[in-house]
């Protein structure tokens, strides 16, 4: 599967976990 990664943010409150917007063929979600 292909995600194109539209933004990527650090999780307030966490050093290590990220929070990524998706973008896989037209369906948005948090991964």
């Amino acid at each position: 599967r292909v995600a194109l990664i539209e933004n990527a943010e650090f999780v307030e409150g966490s050093d290590k976990l990220l929070r990524l917007t998706l973008d896989l063929g037209g369906e948005k979600g948090m991964k």
